[in-house]
């Protein structure tokens, strides 16, 4: 067990889903799912991520990403990585209606307590009100589009992007959080 001063996570959340599993056959919305998670699993090996679990919330995806130093790029990456994920959901088909799937994405950087739980776990468990708090903010995120918290935009060195401020939300987790909107010249 350890603590982690700087750790960012990167939370997608597929919008509509309960209305869409609902809606849609079993089968075809777990292959929206296996495609949807394929890409991203894709991107967090490239990039030596931990892949998190969702905790029986299929609808989840949470990445985190330890900092090595308060210079570090890894919010900038992930920023990046997220980008190739909504690229990425624009080709999967939505499984219950005409268009594609969309989803909301949240990166907030926080301190946070990892463990490795047990010998069967394939990879460690983060803990704390950041992890908590990445969900909240994602669940709130306009659909296709990116929300980082003042927390990740404080590591973030990129040119090619722009912020755009939003409305401070109160988290449950952590209280009240300034946040942005994400616009990338690359995006499309």
């Amino acid at each position: 067990v350890r603590d982690v001063e700087s750790v960012s996570f990167l939370c997608a959340v597929v919008a509509d889903y309960a209305a869409m599993a609902s809606s849609g056959s079993e089968r075809t919305v777990v292959e929206m799912l296996q495609a949807l998670y394929g890409g991203f699993d894709g991107a967090c090996q490239r990039h030596g991520w931990n892949k998190l679990s969702s905790a029986g919330e299929p609808d989840v995806y949470l990445v985190a990403a330890e900092h090595s130093g308060t210079d570090d790029d890894t919010a900038g990456l992930l920023v990046m990585a997220a980008f190739e994920l909504l690229r990425h959901a624009r080709s999967i088909r939505h499984p219950s209606r005409p268009g594609h799937l969309q989803i909301r994405l949240a990166v907030h950087t926080g301190k946070a307590l990892v463990a490795q739980l047990g010998p069967w776990n394939a990879g460690p468990s983060f803990f704390g009100p950041t992890v908590q708090a990445v969900n909240e903010i994602a669940q709130s995120a306009p659909p296709m589009h990116l929300t980082i918290t003042a927390s990740t935009k404080r590591f973030l060195a990129l040119p090619a992007v722009s912020l755009e401020p939003s409305n401070s939300s109160t988290i449950a987790s952590i209280g009240e959080v300034e946040t942005f909107v994400v616009h990338c010249d690359a995006q499309n």
